[in-house]
């Protein structure tokens, strides 16, 4: 990192380690890439005091290390990959980038969560014509997240999944024919108040016609209809019932950048089925 930063915060910062990372990616990726270290050194920075920056540099390094994409360099880990026993490369500044992290450095897909405006903005470039609840929620899974508040923010996420889950069945319900429409309603009415079994029935029905959008559609619809599942099915089941078993800022932030994804499928699916003509079952 060779930039001179103008009094930059905390998320700054670390977007701008996480751009070292990607410039560093050809280090990381070949040979044995999981025995690569990295001397992380503080950039110059200006705008605040030495102990203003060294703290935000700090706090950066370790929220990266809290969400998995780092980890701190071991005894057998050296810049060129050769086994050293010795203590030299066995804490930071030596650190070593996880194959996570490895994966959001070379996703340039992949929006930070941290960056609170740009996550946001592109969700909603990725579901133009998201029902308000899904981005209202989303971005206050999103708030909860950089609050630390995790619980709070896997409830947030699931309540967006469930809207998600809603708007895609009123895609579906515009698809079909109107005796299908008419049957369909019906049994999202009936289990309407058992939010797992819903979505059961929903995946059901969507699957008769899933065939007429395409098989690469198909195949990440049914991939990431898995995912929506567990989201809903985690935050209703686990955390708001008190059962959570693990939900800690790893799980949270693994699951903000799925949900990007999650959107992107979402929105073509509901073009594809726009796109096509009613069918009968068969």
């Amino acid at each position: 990192m060779v930039n001179d930063y103008q009094a930059v915060d905390l998320d700054t910062i670390r977007a701008g380690i996480l751009r070292m990372i990607s410039e560093k990616l050809p280090l990381l990726t070949s040979g044995m890439s999981s025995q690569a270290t990295i001397a992380l050194i503080r950039p110059p920075i200006s705008g605040r005091t030495i102990k203003e920056i060294d703290a935000s540099f700090d706090a950066a390094i370790w929220s990266l290390i809290a969400d998995g994409i780092i980890v701190p360099g071991t005894n057998s880990t050296v810049p060129n990959g050769t086994p050293d026993h010795g203590s030299t490369h066995c804490n930071l500044p030596y650190f070593r980038v996880t194959p996570f992290g490895i994966s959001i450095a070379t996703d340039k897909g992949v929006i930070d969560p941290h960056n609170r405006s740009e996550y946001l903005k592109d969700a909603s470039e990725r579901l133009p014509n998201a029902d308000e609840l899904i981005l209202t929620y989303l971005a206050e899974a999103n708030k909860n997240f950089l609050d630390h508040s995790y619980l709070s923010a896997t409830v947030m996420l699931g309540v967006s999944a469930e809207g998600m889950m809603h708007w895609l069945m009123k895609a579906l319900l515009r698809h079909v024919t109107d005796a299908q429409r008419e049957s369909y309603n019906g049994t999202f009415e009936r289990y309407r108040y058992r939010t797992n079994k819903l979505f059961e029935e929903f995946a059901k029905l969507l699957g008769v016609h899933l065939a007429e959008v395409g098989d690469d559609l198909r195949y990440q619809v049914e991939a990431y209809l898995e995912q929506l599942s567990t989201i809903i099915r985690v935050s209703r089941d686990d955390v708001a019932h008190g059962r959570a078993a693990r939900v800690d800022r790893q799980l949270v932030y693994g699951n903000l950048i799925g949900y990007l994804s999650l959107l992107r499928i979402a929105g073509e699916l509901a073009e594809a089925l726009s796109n096509k003509s009613p069918c009968s079952l068969a």
